[in-house]
């Protein structure tokens, strides 16, 4: 918001940096959490409690509660404006996005390793009952193939070790 005079030096208020809707804002946030992926959550508040800021986010980008990913993933940004409020929060995703992707690539190469050991093959449908669909879409290829690099370091063996994690004689 910007102050301005009047032709009789009354002060004038202008509206240009009004704040959006919270219709626009849903809009956007959606589109946001859309971005980040399929189980994204958002957490919007007004919340000058929190810090020296006066909005505050919290996302979960693999949605709340979930049992897939790091702990890590989920972060908070603290900020004055609406336009920064997204902003951060792209610029928080997109710090976090790789490490993101090559965990749950990673996890998901472990699980196809796993259940092929379990079951003789690995099917789609096994690793949607770990993974979101759309993560077995997007990852699956790569995946696959971190399991077969992973495969291909056999033949294991457990090496005994000496020092400080060693077992007490």
């Amino acid at each position: 918001m910007t102050t301005e005079t009047n032709p009789d030096n009354s002060p004038s208020v202008s509206v240009v940096d009004a704040p959006p809707t919270p219709a626009e804002l849903k809009i956007a946030f959606r589109a946001l959490a859309a971005e980040i992926g399929p189980r994204c959550k958002l957490s919007i508040s007004v919340a000058p409690e929190h810090s020296d800021r006066l909005l505050w986010a919290c996302c979960y980008p693999k949605g709340y509660g979930s049992k897939v990913g790091a702990p890590s993933e989920t972060f908070s940004v603290y900020v004055d404006t609406w336009a920064n409020l997204l902003s951060e929060i792209r610029a928080e995703w997109a710090k976090l996005s790789t490490n993101s992707r090559a965990q749950t690539i990673r996890d998901m190469a472990l699980a196809i390793i796993r259940i092929t050991a379990d079951l003789g093959q690995c099917t789609d449908a096994a690793l949607r009952t770990e993974f979101d669909p759309s993560d077995v879409e997007r990852y699956g290829e790569d995946a696959v193939a971190q399991a077969n690099d992973m495969a291909e370091l056999g033949p294991f063996e457990i090496i005994a070790t000496s020092g400080a994690n060693a077992e007490a004689a």
